[in-house]
């Protein structure tokens, strides 16, 4: 750090492993150094990083390790035997070999040339055959692996350096290097003023000419002096915040809490504000609209007072305040354009500028369309542009006209009008009145943040990008640990001199720009009345926590020491905390305080209580049966849930609970995901069940064209920019598509559809009656639809479900213990009674990049086998036991968890109960896997 000429500037250090950049990064917080444009990089990472920003709209084509391994295990299988198969078992090897061989080519033979060896072994000749596959296949589909991202860095590395303002370049002396990666770290060397070797000096032959080799101890850098709250733990340091808000005795509505994360933190804050009766209200999605307003409005208001700098419009261009997308598909290329050529906004109408411009885009690898759609942005930008005075309407009526151009949410010019009149008042002045326009917007944004300006009606906790943008007189800032430091970097300069000598800003590296700066922001706004706020400890991963780099730059503080708390916020607040130790025994005298605080927590107390007695209580999900309540029609799927934990199964199926929905922005959900591949594969199969039909190339085409229209439709709908992962989403897809149809080839050989989207029984439009099994109890009827139906040239049918998950609990052995799946084994029979023919197999396949294609293949049980179980499913149902599940992997995606509690101490208190002498549940469940899994009862 002491070698660094300016902090704010970009400092990148090449380390050998990922571990070492997080040892290294860690090392330097705790030193005290504030990790403010500081990148840690293998050589490969930094390749990576080069390429990405300078190409960041070309992101999506990046393919790395693991993909790029799956897609070679792939054509692996296109090899010769038995190539394929030992090539495929060994596939990180193979990848590492790819790799050579491409880097080689790259390096000293021209990149189309199919020759690597003069006398290869078979097994050099096979493998560049499999690197012939591995090249085509990057080339059709437009993909970028390690290789070509490198030799893409090595060509850009001058661009990079005049986008960042890199100032120091440090190499780790134990980094191994080959040829390429030290043309790439020679390549930023000659641009840089400091570069240097550092480390033990046990490694220096490593040290090419030219380098230097330096050893420095980082000096903890200070800076501001907010002041700061730290509790021990995430929940504690919730109610200092809220202890500090009282005592400072502010109204709650002139008061907002930011959260780094601010997911994480919306449960405690929304309980601790609950339990003390303080109001409070979030940032919401049907206010979204108007935070974009507001956000674009504080955003024309710092340009104009910037004298119409270019940073202010990136910087609302990347935070998806304004849409630039009518000037070119690519957002980033308006970007970048910005980003080198500054000058063009305040000269736009200037042809010689634009002669210059072209002429030195060249030299920048910055292409016409760029340049052109910079042009028309400059060009439209002109009419907002305000004199050097202007009256108050005359900047109202600028802003309408730049927000209904530019804003990303939808406005009109009485969406605007009403706007100005609630968050603008000038009533001192004429708003005719002519005055300096940089006086006009000073006091915009000081009436943005005027008290009363956002009409609030308690503590609002919002997101951190959201912060500083309404009312707010004290602003806490939570989660400031060394989890939240790459969200929250603090830098205060985000202004760079670029090589025309123009002030130009600097480029960020991620998605997340709109945290880097906003507490350092915050500070300059607020000073002493910005608080910061982190942990001090993560419980959930059992370990100390380090101050973030926000903490460290304005604070000065390198660690974090929790003070014990001292206090408690009343009597019942010291009481809570005896709770959960007491309710296991009988109410003490606390406890009867404590409910004459709160008479709700009774219920709560007692279901403790009950559930710790050796008696079996309705607590435990036992219940009295109503009149008429028995389990005669059913499906597969719900006599599968039943069977997997018929605790969950009583809340959502019988109850028909439905827990809190979670915030979720997804434009495609799995779910969604899974149903569009569903529709897809029908539509492709259905045609087949003509006997004339002949499948053509077209049509396989025609469904990959039929998944990019669905997958466009869907991210239409979606009013967030998704571009990428709109691609990154075709590309996983096509995987599927490609599974499935490599799937369909072989099928047609042995097999032909019979029936796809088959239903039975109580479905709307069944294609069959339902399947009676008769039982002990009566009569279960079974109903179901199931996915698709194939028949055998002797006539036996093979029933297939498609999953796009995970295929672990799939294996044979796994499906035959009948402890997690049923629905194969009952879906099989179904079969067999309706087609009145044997099933050979019920099959899962899995056409998905985490499946891989995999099938997992069972043969049908009999009749007499299942009957034990579902006669084992009616009881439980009948009888009212809904016990919990003994199997973890049941609870993976609960939504109840928060009902059943801690679920090994769950365990014990039911292999209590099952040993107990009043134990009535014994008999029921004495054969039953789950019994027996709870808590090693045998």
């Amino acid at each position: 750090m002491a070698l660094c000429p300016s902090p704010a500037d970009l400092k990148i250090v090449v380390v050998p492993e990922n571990y070492a950049a997080t040892a290294l990064r860690a090392a330097l917080a705790k030193e005290g150094a504030a990790l403010i444009n500081i990148e840690v990089l293998t050589p490969q990472g930094l390749a990576l990083h080069i390429w990405k920003a300078v190409h960041p709209d070309f992101s999506f084509k990046y393919m790395g390790r693991k993909e790029a391994e799956f897609i070679l295990g792939i054509l692996a299988k296109q090899l010769e035997e038995p190539w394929g198969d030992l090539f495929s078992s060994s596939i990180s090897h193979i990848y590492e070999s790819v790799q050579s061989i491409r880097m080689e080519k790259r390096s000293r033979y021209d990149t189309s040339s199919k020759q690597y060896l003069a006398q290869p072994s078979k097994v050099q000749d096979v493998l560049q055959q499999l690197v012939i596959l591995y090249e085509e296949y990057l080339e059709l589909h437009d993909r970028l692996d390690e290789t070509d991202v490198l030799f893409s860095a090595i060509s850009v590395t001058q661009q990079f350096i005049d986008q960042r303002h890199l100032s120091l370049f440090l190499v780790n002396d134990m980094v191994v290097l080959n040829q390429p990666e030290w043309d790439l770290l020679n390549g930023i060397k000659r641009g840089v003023g400091h570069a240097h070797f550092f480390g033990s000096g046990h490694y220096s032959q490593s040290i090419q000419k030219d380098w230097t080799y330096v050893q420095q101890k980082p000096q903890a850098k200070r800076a501001g002096s907010p002041p700061y709250i730290v509790g021990s733990t995430r929940r504690e340091e919730v109610r200092r915040v809220l202890s500090d808000i009282l005592q400072r005795n502010i109204p709650f509505d002139r008061v907002e809490i930011a959260c780094t994360d601010y997911s994480g933190y919306l449960t405690e804050l929304s309980a601790s504000c609950d339990r003390f009766n303080i109001p409070w209200i979030t940032s919401s999605q049907a206010k979204e609209d108007e935070f974009r307003l507001l956000s674009c409005l504080r955003g024309y208001a710092d340009w104009v007072k910037s004298g119409y700098q270019v940073a202010v419009l990136i910087r609302m261009i990347r935070d998806s305040i304004l849409d630039v997308s009518e000037f070119e598909d690519q957002v980033g290329d308006v970007i970048i354009a910005l980003s080198a050529f500054p000058i063009a906004v305040s000269k736009g109408s200037d042809p010689e500028t634009w002669r210059l411009i072209e002429e030195r885009a060249k030299g920048r690898r910055i292409s016409k369309a760029q340049v052109s759609s910079l042009q028309k942005f400059a060009d439209s930008l002109s009419a907002f542009k305000l004199n050097k005075t202007s009256s108050v309407r005359q900047f109202g009526k600028a802003f309408a006209g730049f927000a209904s151009m530019y804003s990303s949410t939808f406005v009109d010019g009485a969406t605007v009008t009403d706007f100005w009149n609630r968050y603008i008042s000038f009533s001192d002045y004429n708003e005719r009145l002519e005055s300096p326009t940089t006086w006009i917007s000073k006091n915009v944004l000081a009436s943005l943040s005027a008290p009363g300006s956002h009409h609030t009606s308690g503590l609002g906790v919002l997101p951190i990008t959201h912060a500083g943008y309404g009312s707010a007189e004290l602003v806490y800032v939570l989660g400031l640990d060394d989890l939240a430091a790459t969200d929250s970097s603090t830098s205060m300069e985000d202004i760079e001199t670029d090589v025309l000598g123009m002030e130009a800003p600097s480029f960020s590296r991620s998605a997340k720009a709109a945290k880097r700066n906003v507490i350092g922001e915050l500070y300059q706004r607020y000073g002493e009345k910005l608080v910061l706020c982190a942990p001090s400890y993560d419980v959930a991963s059992d370990r100390p926590l380090f101050p973030s780099s926000a903490l460290i730059e304005l604070t000065g503080m390198s660690e974090l020491v929790p003070e014990k708390r001292q206090s408690w916020f009343d009597e019942a607040d010291f009481l809570s905390s005896m709770m959960w130790k007491e309710t296991r025994a009988n109410a003490s005298v606390q406890m009867e305080q404590l409910f004459e605080q709160f008479p709700l927590l009774m219920s709560g107390a007692t279901a403790i209580r009950m559930r710790a007695s050796s008696d079996w209580t309705h607590f435990d999900g036992l219940v009295s049966p109503t009149s008429g309540w028995n389990l005669s029609d059913a499906s597969p799927s719900k006599l599968e849930s039943l069977s997997q934990c018929p605790f969950q199964f009583f809340l959502s199926k019988v109850l028909g609970l439905k827990a809190p929905e979670e915030s979720d922005l997804s434009w495609l959900k799995p779910g969604e995901e899974g149903s569009l591949l569903h529709t897809l594969f029908e539509e492709n199969i259905r045609p087949k069940l003509e006997e004339d039909y002949n499948e053509s190339a077209e049509e396989e085409n025609a469904l990959f064209g039929h998944l990019i229209e669905r997958l466009e439709f869907a991210a239409h709908l979606s009013d967030r920019p998704i571009e990428a992962q709109l691609e990154r989403k075709k590309r996983v897809l096509s995987i599927s598509i490609s599974l499935f149809l490599d799937r369909e080839k072989e099928l047609a050989k042995t097999r032909s559809p019979k029936a796809v989207e088959f239903s039975f029984g109580n479905h709307k439009d069944s294609d069959a009656p339902s399947v009676k099994i008769e039982l002990k109890s009566g009569t279960l009827s079974l109903s179901g639809r199931l996915d698709r139906l194939d028949v055998l040239p002797d006539g036996s049918f093979v029933v297939t479900d498609y999953k796009t998950g995970k295929i672990d609990g799939y294996s044979p052995k796994e499906l035959k213990s009948l402890g997690q799946k049923l629905q194969w084994a009952l879906y099989s029979l179904a079969v067999e009674r309706l087609m009145d023919a044997p099933v050979q197999s019920f099959e899962y396949f899995f056409p998905s990049a985490r499946g891989g294609g995999v099938v997992r293949s069972v043969g049908p049980l009999s009749e007499i086998e299942l009957r034990p179980v579902l006669e084992r499913l009616v009881e439980t149902y009948n009888g009212g036991l809904f016990i919990q599940a003994a199997n973890e992997s049941a609870c993976s995606y609960c939504d109840f968890k928060r009902v059943c509690g801690d679920l090994k101490e769950r365990k014990e208190e039911v292999k209590q109960k099952f040993t107990s002498p009043s134990d009535q549940l014994t008999p029921v469940f004495s054969n039953w896997e789950f019994r027996s899994k709870m808590g090693g009862v045998n």
